[in-house]
């Protein structure tokens, strides 16, 4: 009878695999680590820009007050201001995109007014369109409550992507801002369509 005996050194297949998890093990540990870089650095940008952006709402406010004469410039002072509202609000979604990374991500559900997030999206609305033959027709069912509960800041975001986006994209006409209400699973949900 006949035994055939095959040897085979597997020391190179065994070092390329080593060495392959160590690689993979270094590209891991840097990816973490440029990750926790890039969070620090949109908290730190996010805090940084939060500051003069409260300082520009806080003078736009005070220059409203002030100038009770004269409704051109309160008219341009509310802008900057909810423009300026609009822009923090952006800072603050920065900020939940790391929020969200590290797990910590709340929604505030608070009570508040649809027909002032409305108010506010379609001033900034006319105010960027500028030249441009648009107008803005609201359609809010009469079954809509007065008082909302849930995140405005949210709420404001989406409505102002989608007013906004509209008004860019749209050269004549107009645009159609639907909003209503309705139930679902024992809860009242906003339904906001843009036209």
């Amino acid at each position: 009878s006949t035994v055939l005996v095959a040897n085979r050194d597997v020391t190179e297949e065994k070092e390329r695999e080593i060495d392959r998890d160590k690689n993979l093990r270094n590209a891991l540990a840097a990816a973490e680590h440029a990750n926790r870089a890039k969070t620090a650095f949109l908290n730190n940008m996010s805090h940084d820009i939060r500051t003069p952006m409260n300082a520009i709402i806080g003078m736009s406010e005070l220059i409203m007050r002030e100038s009770e004469e004269n409704d051109k410039v309160k008219e341009y002072c509310y802008n900057i201001q909810t423009s300026g509202e609009n822009l923090l609000g952006i800072i603050n979604d920065i900020l939940d995109f790391s929020k969200i990374e590290s797990g910590k991500m709340d929604i505030v559900y608070e009570p508040y007014s649809i027909a002032s997030v409305v108010q506010d999206v379609v001033n900034t609305a006319m105010f960027r369109r500028g030249y441009k033959d648009i107008a803005i027709i609201i359609d809010c069912s009469p079954l809509m409550p007065k008082q909302l509960v849930g995140d405005v800041l949210r709420n404001r975001q989406i409505l102002m992507n989608l007013v906004t986006n509209a008004v860019k994209f749209t050269e004549k006409g107009y645009i159609f801002i639907q909003l209503s209400c309705y139930e679902k699973e024992g809860e009242n949900w906003l339904r906001m369509v843009v036209k």
